[in-house]
């Protein structure tokens, strides 16, 4: 896994949703709504926030706002007509020049910035009153970023009128909260908490780290949008590396995606003062997609600190060729190939097949998938080196197969018994069982069970957002201690 995890900066917003006189809804009985909380990095006084009834992070005129006090609190008080709107949209805060951060009150805010948090019918976490930590907004920025590139523009109106959008939105965001939970090892809970409230030292101090890159993420995007207008979507962001002692050390990176599948992204190194100080690795992607086969290819450049060059290339086709009672099965070759030495048009002008032959090597997958959920519950891969194996001529090549050869290279590698060491002549090959339901541990909400040719893993998951990995040379020995040896 690379231990270097990309960050939506963000901010920290305590929400929750109650009624005068102690109801939750609005209406021709004259009682006013409220969605009530914190804005918190430390707490913010003086901050704007607002129901982002659009979503294009803009303070329009019909939109409520209002201002934080006291200990960054704000009551914000929701018309009846945008009652119903109130539970699936957004909320965004703007904090702007001036603005005092009660961690630093005799210093007030130099650089504007803003934060965000999920609509309320998205999230796990049930209180009345949330504490939304910098975490969660980094939950929400990242699914508004999938929405917009595969649903388009947002509104209330749209999310009120699909149920399957809702539905997708809402499934999305829970798996998004137990991937950054599972990223910090905390519970879901820990990840909605009040960290200055609770004296959680550590959060607290992240928070800090994020300010300035929180600024300049905003702004720098904001510039990036105007020079790409016919953009899909377009951003910057600066992350550091989350499993590092402190968080001194920070990238850059910006991010255009001209058309679904069709992107480009560039991260830099920077110094303490923030300026780019070099390239660090440049991604392109571009795709082909008809209704039952897909092609892409990614060109993948990079240079590390010492300044040594390295240029990957990947391509992939992927074609449905199965389906039964609730499943639904694909199968795809990936190959790839890596060279030293190449500058970035050289990168881009190269093919998986033409680059360093000892690194290259390819791929073929077979994935099951519910059709229902769309989740993959059984998975197959095997790695071979050019030249070797019996299915190098298929390398660039997967969609000239015809039917009948694609039907007998499926039969071969459909297997399903996770026990199976069969390796078809490959360098390696591992097999995966996915599974979400009929647990002796009603605590238990996903097992991934892997067998590989070197071993055995076990990745057990929980409600309460914690995980357990579990290692062994055979499913027998299987046990959290053995991932450390």
């Amino acid at each position: 896994m690379n231990s270097t995890y990309k960050t939506v900066l963000a901010s920290l917003i305590t929400i929750g949703l109650i009624g005068c006189g102690g109801s939750s809804s609005s209406g021709d009985n004259g009682k006013n709504l409220f969605l009530s909380g914190k804005v918190i990095d430390g707490y913010i006084v003086g901050a704007t926030v607002f129901l982002d009834l659009n979503f294009n992070g803009v303070l329009e005129a019909n939109e409520p706002s209002v201002v934080t006090e006291g200990k960054g609190d704000f009551d914000l008080a929701i018309p009846s007509k945008y009652t119903e709107c109130s539970e699936y949209v957004p909320v965004v805060v703007d904090v702007p020049v001036g603005a005092i951060d009660l961690d630093y009150p005799d210093t007030p805010i130099e650089n504007a910035y803003q934060m965000t948090i999920a609509p309320q019918f998205t999230r796990s976490n049930n209180e009345d009153l949330l504490n939304l930590t910098p975490l969660t907004t980094i939950v929400w920025q990242a699914i508004e970023i999938q929405l917009k590139e595969y649903s388009g523009e947002l509104s209330c109106e749209k999310i009120l009128a699909e149920e399957e959008l809702r539905s997708e939105i809402k499934s999305n965001l829970q798996d998004q909260e137990r991937r950054v939970a599972y990223r910090y090892n905390i519970t879901v809970d820990e990840l909605y908490g009040d960290y200055v409230e609770s004296g959680d030292t550590e959060l607290h101090g992240f928070a800090q780290a994020l300010v300035v890159p929180l600024q300049k993420s905003y702004a720098e995007t904001v510039e990036l949008q105007e020079a790409n207008p016919e953009a899909d979507f377009a951003y910057v962001e600066y992350f550091t590396d989350l499993e590092a002692s402190s968080y001194d050390v920070w990238y850059r990176s910006t991010f255009v995606q001209t058309s679904n599948g069709n992107l480009e992204s560039k991260d830099e190194y920077l110094d303490g003062e923030w300026k780019v100080t070099g390239l660090r690795e440049r991604w392109k992607k571009e795709s082909f997609n008809t209704e039952e086969e897909f092609y892409q290819i990614d060109y993948k450049y990079s240079i590390n600190e010492a300044g040594l060059t390295s240029c990957a290339v990947r391509d992939e086709w992927n074609v449905h060729v199965e389906e039964s009672v609730g499943i639904v099965t694909t199968f795809n070759v990936k190959s790839g190939g890596v060279s030293e030495n190449m500058d970035w048009d050289a990168c881009y002008a190269a093919t998986a097949e033409n680059l360093t032959e000892s690194n290259a090597t390819y791929e073929l997958n077979y994935t099951d998938f519910d059709l229902e959920s769309e989740v993959p519950l059984n998975f197959g891969t095997f790695a071979f080196s050019y030249g070797t194996g019996e299915y190098s001529h298929l390398v660039g090549h997967g969609d000239e197969m015809t039917t009948s050869e694609l039907d007998a290279l499926y039969a071969t590698f459909n297997t399903r018994d996770l026990r199976d060491t069969e390796d078809y002549g490959s360098r390696w090959w591992s097999r995966m069982l996915q599974r979400f339901d009929d647990f002796d541990d009603e605590n238990i909400t996903q097992i991934m069970l892997f067998h590989t040719a070197g071993g055995w893993a076990r990745n057990t998951y929980f409600k309460d957002g914690t995980h357990l990995n579990e290692c062994g040379l055979t499913e027998a020995d299987l046990s959290e201690d053995n991932c450390y040896d």
